[in-house]
């Protein structure tokens, strides 16, 4: 068998993880086992394996996919284009694909809850998210637009738990 470059490994891995997306998506957490992510992905068991060897690896993967809907672009200066930003997004994520993508996180959520193991990538993941609106908070408070009197970085966690409250909370309405 021919040796894989990194391009081949690094296309066959979103490749799975795209499939995973999408099987996760349809069927939630629970109902979805890897043999249907390889055959939506058109790769074998081992192949799966080789770049997720856990199923929480993939799952965590799969989420990471959609990061770039969570980034501010461009950075708004004003308090008023944060408004309209953050509006656009939660008119996104009011969509049936995005309500299934949140019940999602809210099944992974819970089953780490459980198992008490974070695979490995979570904190970047979360990291990744927190950074677009980090810059967007030292944006609006150096623009004097805000006053953030708890720090940047508290500041920025507080509205981040807000819009991820907030969003998990019109899921649950959705039942």
């Amino acid at each position: 068998m021919p040796k894989r470059d990194f391009a081949y490994m690094e296309g066959q891995r979103e490749q799975i993880a795209k499939a995973a997306l999408e099987c996760l998506i349809e069927n939630g957490v629970a109902e979805t086992a890897l043999r249907d992510i390889c055959k939506r992905a058109g790769v074998s068991i081992g192949a799966l394996y080789v770049h997720f060897p856990t199923k929480e690896d993939l799952i965590l993967a799969a989420c990471a996919l959609d990061n770039e809907e969570y980034q501010f672009n461009p950075i708004p200066n004003t308090w008023a284009e944060f408004e309209a930003a953050m509006t656009k997004m939660f008119a996104h994520l009011r969509t049936a694909r995005q309500l299934k993508r949140m019940r999602l996180a809210l099944q992974f959520t819970a089953n780490l809850a459980v198992s008490g193991n974070a695979p490995v990538g979570l904190f970047e993941n979360y990291r990744i998210r927190l950074s677009s609106l980090r810059k967007v908070v030292e944006c609006l408070k150096a623009n004097g637009e805000i006053t953030a009197p708890m720090g940047v970085d508290a500041t920025t966690t507080a509205l981040f738990n807000f819009v991820i409250g907030t969003n998990y909370t019109w899921v649950a309405s959705q039942i």
